[in-house]
């Protein structure tokens, strides 16, 4: 005896037997093929007669759900393109209509990995930016910092102010050092850049020719191969030098130096770019060492083992071994330094990309220990993507009683473990593509954001 409720549930198993079949557009044809029926049976034909009949209309399974996918997909073929293989097409557009019907939890999911991953970028981004501190020079393996402690004192804390004659020394006689140069911060804040009754504060240094040779802060043009040679001479930042004289060309151009009691008329030799953010040594201006030596109140630092107002920083020669040349320069500090003797001290070659992250040296104007925070930052960052996904997960582990009616239709029509689980991993994989997707695009705009532009 004919029962149409069986013989509607045979056809929606053959329906269901194509993978890209989901519960909705399952029951979706089956509601067609019921009005159909109800149509038949009111015209006067018997439920099996109205059954085979609408059943004819729809067609095979395989038909209705071809013809099903000509309305529902923008091909109109309804067939996956070339370069995706077929099963893979159905999962995804599976996946899509599971999305466009559980808009609300779909929401919820990508918001949830979105903001996670949107937070994890920004704050790796940031520690990546923290670790490349001077890693754009040249040879910035090479180049070390002088630093030095007392061995006999009480308190053993590291210090970077060196005298004159030292650079000298180290050029000269210590094996290993391919190039020495001296440094010497100006005020900070305390300096003020004057030209055509337009004065600026702000902050430099001072430091001799090899400075710019050792260091790789472009040039973006200059009067001489050497600006910071002769006397009364000084390179200016990008910025600095729009500060000053706008768009006409700075080079040559005469501007008046005034720090404290000290005022030099300086002319310009060069213009640099602007220095990155990721430099620890942060200024707008470079006058030459040769301008303070000129300068007869400033004899005093110059040619004297006891005043040490100088940063000295070695390139040491390709090859060298930095701990072979520390005991170099202890023997000649030994032999050469009056004071040696009286008070011993340890010295150490500072790497220069250690210096902002690990410097332990009181008074450092870069932060000391910063890689401590930045450990923080790094936990922070992965507990807040933990929490995303575990969101994500309870999330959907709480669709797991609605998704089960799926999975039993699935599998009586025939679906395999394989083909659930490669669905269902499909579709965590579209949601954390997507999410990712979003998440680059607003790390990017929000960086972009905080990105200083220079005046115009």
């Amino acid at each position: 005896m004919f029962k149409l409720e069986d013989a509607i549930k045979q056809w929606n198993v053959k329906l269901a037997a194509n993978p890209a079949m989901d519960e909705g557009t399952v029951a979706e044809l089956e509601s067609h093929l019921r009005d159909r029926i109800d149509e038949l049976s009111a015209e006067g034909s018997d439920p099996e007669a109205a059954f085979r009949q609408a059943a004819v209309e729809l067609g095979s399974p395989g038909q209705a759900a071809a013809e099903f996918f000509k309305v529902h997909t923008t091909r109109l073929s309804g067939r996956p393109p070339r370069i995706v293989p077929a099963l893979l097409w159905n999962y995804l557009k599976s996946t899509l209509r599971t999305v466009k019907r559980h808009k609300s939890f779909t929401f919820i999911n990508i918001t949830g990995l979105t903001v996670g991953l949107t937070c994890f970028i920004l704050i790796m981004t940031f520690v990546r930016f923290e670790q490349s501190h001077d890693r754009f020079h040249k040879n910035a393996d090479r180049i070390h910092r002088f630093t030095y402690r007392s061995v006999s004192g009480a308190v053993r804390e590291y210090e970077t102010g060196c005298p004159d004659l030292l650079a000298q020394a180290l050029a000269e006689h210590i094996p290993g050092i391919h190039r020495v140069t001296r440094v010497m911060e100006s005020w900070q804040d305390k300096t003020v850049l004057v030209h055509d009754r337009k004065g600026f504060l702000e902050h430099g240094l001072f430091a001799d020719e090899s400075f710019l040779s050792m260091f790789s802060f472009p040039l973006l043009g200059g009067s001489s191969p050497d600006p910071l040679q002769a006397p009364d001479s000084i390179v200016l930042s990008e910025k600095a030098a729009r500060k000053l004289f706008g768009m006409s060309n700075p080079m040559g151009q005469s501007i008046t130096f005034r720090e404290r009691s000290s005022q030099y008329e300086l002319t310009v030799t060069a213009v640099m770019k602007d220095i990155p953010r990721n430099s620890h040594l942060d200024f707008d201006y470079i006058g030459s060492v040769a301008t303070l030596a000129a300068d007869k109140r400033k004899s005093f630092m110059f040619n004297n083992w006891n005043v040490g107002n100088f940063l000295i920083y070695v390139e040491l020669s390709p090859g060298a071994d930095k701990a072979a040349v520390e005991q170099s320069i202890v023997r000649h500090l030994e032999t050469n330094m009056p004071t040696f003797r009286e008070d011993p001290i340890e010295v150490s070659l500072q790497p220069l990309t250690s210096i902002y992250l690990n410097s332990v040296i009181e008074g450092e104007r870069s932060s000391n220990k910063r890689f401590q925070t930045l450990y923080l930052f790094i936990a922070i960052a992965i507990i807040i993507l933990f929490l995303a996904c575990l969101n994500y997960t309870n999330l959907s582990s709480a669709r797991v009683l609605s998704r089960s009616k799926e999975v039993g239709l699935r599998k009586v029509a025939g679906a395999s473990r394989f083909d659930l689980v490669c669905q269902f991993v499909g579709e965590s994989v579209l949601y954390a593509f997507f999410s990712l997707a979003l998440a680059l695009g607003i790390s990017l705009i929000l960086i972009r954001m905080q990105t200083p532009t220079l005046p115009s």
